[in-house]
C-alpha cells in the first residue's frame, strides 16, 4: 500500500513470520520511505535475502523451529544483541571492501 501527500510518502508493509503468516503492519513513514518501491528493483522482495549482492531466494528449509525462535529471541533479549557474531563478521567485511572501494 502506498500512499504519497504533497511532502511525504508512506508505505505499509505487512510483517510476516517464518511460516509466512501475516503478523503485525510496519508502516514506513522515515525518512527513506520513498525508497521503498525501488527496492524491488535491486531483488529486494519478500521471501529473498541478501548477502553482499542482489536478492536471493530464502531456504526456508534452514529456519529455525518456533520452539528454536523462541528461545533465540530470548536469548537475544538477555543479551541485548539480536545480530550474531558471524553476522557481525560478515557486515565488518562489507564494510571494509565498500571502504577500500
Amino acid at each position: 500500500d502506498l500512499t504519497a501527500g504533497s511532502d511525504s510518502v508512506s508505505v505499509s508493509v505487512s510483517e510476516s513470520d517464518s511460516v509466512g503468516k501475516s503478523k503485525d503492519v510496519f508502516e514506513n513513514d522515515g525518512l527513506f520511505a520513498w525508497m521503498q518501491p525501488y527496492l524491488d528493483l535491486f531483488g529486494y522482495t519478500e521471501g529473498k535475502t541478501t548477502y553482499y549482492g542482489p536478492g536471493v531466494p530464502v531456504d526456508e528449509s534452514k529456519f529455525p523451529s518456533e520452539e528454536e525462535q523462541k528461545k533465540l529471541r530470548e536469548k537475544a533479549a538477555e543479551d541485548m544483541m539480536n545480530i550474531g557474531m558471524e553476522e557481525r563478521e560478515r557486515r565488518r567485511q562489507g564494510g571494509e571492501i565498500a571502504y577500500k572501494a
